[in-house]
């Protein structure tokens, strides 16, 4: 039969160990919770003007294909080829 102290320190170990359980419970109730209010949220309008990456877009430009089918890059009205709308990226 076990001794008093001997059951009591196997009940703080018992008791330890539900309170870690109860804390990853928790957090997972916490996360789900974030998740559904985020969901529940209304979806933003979309406004194609406002996204950031619109200043990395290219002038537009036409591409013809020969009979043979390449492609070739046709100037723009003013008679220059597109280029990147700003400074190239430095790259390593």
């Amino acid at each position: 039969m076990p001794t008093n102290e001997s059951a009591r320190g196997t009940a703080a170990f018992q008791l330890r160990q539900a309170v870690e359980r109860l804390h990853g419970e928790i957090e997972r109730v916490e996360f789900w919770a974030t998740a559904l209010d985020q969901m529940a949220q209304p979806i933003p309008e979309y406004d194609a003007t406002a996204q950031p990456l619109n200043a990395f877009n290219l002038p537009r430009h036409n591409v013809t294909r020969d009979d043979a089918g390449t492609s070739a890059v046709q100037p723009a009205a003013n008679g220059t080829l597109p280029t990147m709308a700003g400074p190239m990226p430095n790259r390593r």
